[in-house]
């Protein structure tokens, strides 16, 4: 018999206690807390939030090597493109290879494999393998051969560090191979290009030398003419002027560019900001083309910081004194600002450094106007006489300064006034 109930009870246990624990049935119409009131009732609620359906996806692995060689190529571009027009792009590695995760539901219709100096493989319908690169061989009829000599004209001595620049429009695109004569002033280079070149040859401190040539074998010894004295200084005019408060006045900023052309430039125009002001009103932000120059473009990164900016491609001048910008200016507080000028770039249509560029500024000095200054231009003369008596006749005070007419301290602004500054303008008296 305690065989039997042994089993019946572990059974009622079960059914009774451990079952209603884990959601089998309801707690409130089975309450076992009555049994064992230590023990906390848990209910079980499924979850409701739906598993998200994972995206499939697609591993590609791609492997570029040499055909040649068999080795495997770094840097390769490899561009993949699917059916619904889009396309992933990645280089290989140093090992060659490639592995690129894209939807599984698109389907690939090319794979292009491209790399500087090889034919470019297009695989139609293609994804995972491996991809033969053979290198390019070039054109026999666009090969330029060049080499020759640099010397310096003046001296003959040959010049070391010159740079040689092969210029070519092919394939839609500028194409370029570049080299440097060496000690001896002796250079050599070759490169597989369009139907026309230019030959391009210049050092700083030097003006450039260059020409056009075809596909073929050229010796071009050449002679560089050392640049003028002066050549590439940039500098503020006036150097130093004094202005009036609240006078609008400009600074210009010219170049001496030797006997090349100038086709861009970059400077830093910097000043006091408590004491000028530009003034936006004008130009491009208070900046305009020189007669002999050009702007491109203008920036202020503080304040302060003027970035002037500008290119020709068929260049100007040139010459030994260019009137580049002039740069608008308020005066806003009397005070000295220095105008500091600071070059970054000045070139010719070459691209080639002009001389040994160097920037000078000047100074502003804003100063309270002058009793008898009735038009604010820094001198007392005639002008600020007529100009009184002409207030005086028409009553329009608008064409002068009141502040500054009445001379002889009457309280009025009449003729009287227009003759003491007369008198003041021929030397009869020396102040008001």
């Amino acid at each position: 018999m305690k065989k039997v109930m042994i089993p019946c009870f572990i059974i009622y246990f079960l059914l009774y206690v451990m079952i209603p624990m884990y959601g089998a049935f309801d707690t409130e119409a089975f309450d076992t807390a009555s049994r064992f009131p230590s023990r906390l009732l848990i209910q079980y609620t499924p979850d409701p939030t739906a598993v998200p359906t994972p995206t499939p996806v697609t591993t590609v692995d791609v492997t570029v090597i040499d055909f040649g060689t068999k080795e495997p190529l770094s840097g390769a571009r490899v561009e993949i493109r699917y059916h619904d027009g889009f396309s992933t792009i990645g280089h290989t590695a140093s090992t060659g290879k490639l592995s690129i995760t894209y939807y599984s539901d698109r389907t690939i219709t090319s794979v292009t494999v491209s790399k500087d100096g090889y034919d470019t493989l297009v695989a139609e319908e293609i994804g995972s393998g491996v991809f033969e690169l053979s290198v390019t061989i070039p054109d026999p009829d666009n090969c330029y051969e060049v080499s020759g000599t640099v010397s310096r004209r003046d001296t003959g001595s040959p010049l070391e560090g010159v740079v040689i620049r092969l210029r070519s429009y092919h394939n839609e695109a500028w194409e370029y191979a570049n080299t440097e004569t060496g000690a001896s002033g002796d250079y050599s280079l070759t490169a597989y290009t369009g139907k026309t070149a230019i030959i391009l040859i210049g050092k700083t401190g030097y003006a450039p030398y260059s020409v056009e040539i075809e596909p073929g074998t050229h010796t071009i010894d050449v002679s560089l003419e050392p640049d003028l004295p002066g050549t590439g200084e940039v500098w503020v005019y006036p150097a130093g002027q004094t202005v009036p408060l609240y006078e609008r006045f400009t600074i210009e900023i010219h170049a001496n560019t030797g006997n090349r052309k100038l086709a861009a430039y970059g400077f830093h125009v910097r000043y006091n900001t408590n004491i000028l002001s530009l003034n936006f009103g004008v130009g491009t932000d208070g900046v305009v083309a020189g007669p002999d120059g050009f702007v491109s473009a203008t920036d202020a990164n503080t304040p302060g910081d003027k970035i002037i900016s500008g290119f020709d491609t068929t260049g100007t001048g040139p010459g030994e004194d260019i009137h580049i910008v002039t740069v608008n200016f308020i005066a806003l507080a009397t005070g000295t600002s220095d105008i500091d000028l600071i070059v970054n770039d000045i070139v010719d249509p070459f691209t080639f450094t002009i001389g040994t560029p160097a920037g000078t500024g000047g100074s502003v000095t804003v100063s309270t106007p002058a009793l008898g200054d009735v038009n604010r231009d820094g001198r007392i003369g005639i002008v600020d006489a007529l100009l009184v008596a002409r207030c005086y006749v028409s009553g329009d005070t608008s064409i002068l300064d009141t502040a500054l007419a009445d001379v002889n301290h009457d309280g009025r602004i009449d003729i009287v006034d227009a003759l003491r500054i007369a008198q003041y303008d021929v030397g009869l008296i020396s102040r008001f």
